[in-house]
């Protein structure tokens, strides 16, 4: 059986692949294995300039996870904050969360498909329904990533992978609480020199069910009534209902690949107001499709060239205030992405790459019309804008024992306009503005990597990273972030123990402001130049008891100091982030338990603490206790002929979640968002 392992990140390796059984592996045999990002070649793991955490398919099996929020969340030094704006998963990494944009700060990849939205650039997991059935597995690297992956891949990246070159073709259905379905089917198809695999699913939830008395203090709670919330109506139980579907289908043919993915979600969320009928419903589709092809010149050189088309197109409908309230809001757009990279692969000791990366947004439309908050029939266009990079790495092995690994990134977002129209035809005179873009960014890393043996790696890490702000954003400036990392990996057959030592600094960062408007509306403002400074540990331990029985602690404690606040408090970040796992696998029957504690966290700090009387010392919000959940689950493969099932009952012990509050959620919830209670799910599937 497989076991989450910390390695050195990978991203378009045929990793896992028939040839090589992963769960057969020892804890020191896989560090020998080849993942080829971030060089993205081929390189050892204990080759490779970070720390990177991979979940295998074994893994998802044994653990029971239903879908890719809980895989996440089950990461070290990752947590999980739900504010009910979409599909549960924003993720903190190492004490910073950014509650702005969904996942802003992290580079998600779908088979190295980067999966950000280019006019948030941010990853809403709306727009990621990749089944956990059809992933083979998924990388996760801490730590900035820009030379690779460019603007925003602040904290790390994620890659998830669901077309590596092996067959497990499968149908599976899953029920279980809270309204829980899901349905999904893998087919696939080898030959000599191609193969094809096709992923599907579909899922519904009724999601939260929470009381909003329980979510709103005393002091709050006066606003109810000018919300459209009486007595009897304030529950959330079918105002946060959520369904998805996924297609994808991905092949290969000698030297040529393409993916083709679908995602499509409903999903109603907590927009500001509390709904008073059916819910705000958001209805979301994206379409991807990537053509490539990877050509070698000789044994050294090889060009790798691939094209990505992205379609996007979203409509939500307002439920707010009163039965009779109108609102809608949709936005579409396209968007290329060109990327080309050389690879020349000299010898062990030396490997360079250099790439060029061309995307363009297009045909950008957004209108909005809600009349009972001012906003009428208000219209933005946004002509092509365009964001351009080179890039470079070296790894280079000057003595035996030690290996040195660079590289750079430039990367130029040029001017483009943006226009907004009030009450007026696109045709018409738009509102006064200024130029947008016009962004420059360099980003360095260097690592050096020194193997005094077999057993042991150690590590010496520097990068930066950048995040250029979206087009809804004034002229600000790039937010920047530097990370200094020492990574100390020893391994035998049975155990494996990685510890670091990291430092996180950033600067240019875009504050919020809040003011409160007469209507109860949120006005608010950004500020420029936050700067958050964080210290911390990291320690991962893993051991194979015996050929059954494995166990895994990971904790990671960091302390964050934030320049703006009067306390250097810093919002959303809690000090100690810890996880456990233990597992028993003989023949065709496995269980496991999962637990992870997450520290007690702050709201958010308003800067304009005059701004109004409810921001008690200028927080939002209420702070939040700590929380320990544990979840369990039970597999039986096999039970007759190839058909399976399993048992997963999450959050065992009921344990209540307390989520800080954001100003997305507007005035109300300042107790905090309530997570998920005790859920239950039973999945049968068959293997053909």
């Amino acid at each position: 059986m497989a076991f989450c392992v910390i390695l050195a990140f990978g991203g378009f390796s045929v990793f896992g692949r028939d040839d090589l059984d992963i769960a057969s592996l020892s804890l020191d045999e896989l560090m020998e294995v080849e993942v080829t990002t971030p060089g993205k070649v081929p390189e050892a793991i204990r080759d490779t300039p970070a720390s990177v955490y991979l979940v295998s398919r074994d893994d998802i099996e044994t653990f029971g996870y239903s879908n890719l929020t809980e895989v996440l969340e089950n990461v070290p030094g990752f947590y999980n904050i739900d504010n009910y704006t979409g599909v549960s998963g924003n993720f903190g990494v190492r004490g910073y969360w950014n509650g702005r944009s969904q996942n802003s700060s992290v580079a998600i990849l779908v088979n190295g498909v980067p999966q950000m939205r280019p006019d948030l650039f941010a990853t809403p997991m709306e727009g990621i329904n990749v089944p956990v059935e059809a992933i083979d597995r998924v990388e996760v690297s801490r730590g900035p990533n820009s030379v690779v992956y460019g603007n925003g891949a602040f904290f790390g990246a994620i890659n998830i992978i669901t077309n590596d070159s092996y067959s497990d073709d499968q149908l599976s259905v899953t029920s279980g609480t809270n309204g829980t379905s899901r349905v999904v089917g893998r087919l696939s198809e080898f030959g000599d020199d191609f193969h094809v695999i096709f992923n599907a699913g579909f899922s519904t939830t009724d999601g939260h069910g929470h009381d909003l008395l329980d979510l709103v203090s005393e002091n709050r709670r006066f606003l109810l009534p000018s919300y459209g919330v009486e007595e009897g109506n304030s529950s959330l139980a079918g105002r946060l209902e959520q369904q998805s579907g996924f297609v994808q289908l991905s092949g290969a043919w000698r030297d040529l690949y393409f993916d083709y993915s679908l995602n499509d979600a409903e999903v109603e969320s907590f927009s500001g107001f509390p709904a008073v009928v059916d819910g705000n419903l958001r209805s979301s589709s994206s379409s991807r499709f990537l053509v490539g092809g990877n050509i070698s010149f000789s044994d050294q050189l090889s060009l790798d060239t691939r094209l990505t088309y992205l379609s996007f197109l979203s409509e939500e409908d307002y439920d707010a205030l009163h039965p009779d309230f109108v609102g809608v809001n949709t936005r579409d757009f396209d968007n290329w992405e060109l990327e080309s990279l050389m690879t020349y692969d000299r010898s062990e000791s030396l490997r360079f790459i250099a790439g060029v990366n061309l995307q363009r947004m297009q045909n950008f439309y957004e209108f909005t019309d809600v009349p009972d908050v001012g906003l009428i029939r208000e219209s933005v266009v946004i002509d092509e804008r365009d964001l351009r990079s080179l890039f470079g790495q070296v790894s280079y092995q000057f003595a035996e024992p030690f290996r040195l690994v660079a590289g750079y990134r430039v990367e130029e977002m040029l001017g483009f306009d943006r226009f907004v129209f009030e009450a007026e035809p696109v045709d018409g005179t738009p509102l006064p503005g200024w130029e947008k873009g016009n962004f420059n960014n360099g980003t360095p890393r260097v690592s050096l990597i020194y193997q005094p043996n077999e057993s042991q790696v150690l590590k010496v890490m520097i990068g930066d990273a950048t995040k250029i702000p979206n087009f809804n954003d004034p002229g600000f400036n790039t937010e920047k972030s530097r990370t200094t990392e020492i990574n100390y990996t020893w391994t035998t057959e049975s155990v494996l123990i990685s510890a670091s030592v990291f430092r996180n600094e950033l600067s240019d960062l875009l504050i919020q402001t809040l003011d409160i408007e007469v209507s109860g509306l949120i006005d608010t403002d950004l500020l420029s130049g936050g700067e958050v400074e964080t210290e911390g540990i990291e320690i991962l331990v893993r051991k194979s008891f015996s050929d059954t029985i494995r166990g895994e602690l990971g904790v990671t404690w960091q302390d964050s100091e934030n320049a703006q606040t009067p306390n250097q408090l810093l919002s959303y970040s809690p000090e100690l982030v810890a996880h456990g796992k233990i597992s028993y696998h003989k023949g065709d029957f496995s269980a496991s338990g999962l637990a992870r504690f997450v520290d007690e966290m702050s709201s958010f700090y308003n800067l304009d603490t005059d701004s109004s009387p409810l921001f008690v010392g200028g927080f939002f919000g209420d702070a939040v206790d700590s929380y320990f959940v544990a979840d369990v689950n039970m597999r039986w493969d096999n039970v007759w002929e190839d058909v399976y099932l399993n048992l997963r009952i999450s959050n065992v012990f009921d344990t209540e979640i307390r989520y800080p509050n954001n100003p997305i959620n507007g005035l109300l919830l300042d107790r905090g968002n309530i997570g998920l209670d005790r859920r239950v799910a039973l999945t049968a599937g068959i293997r053909f």
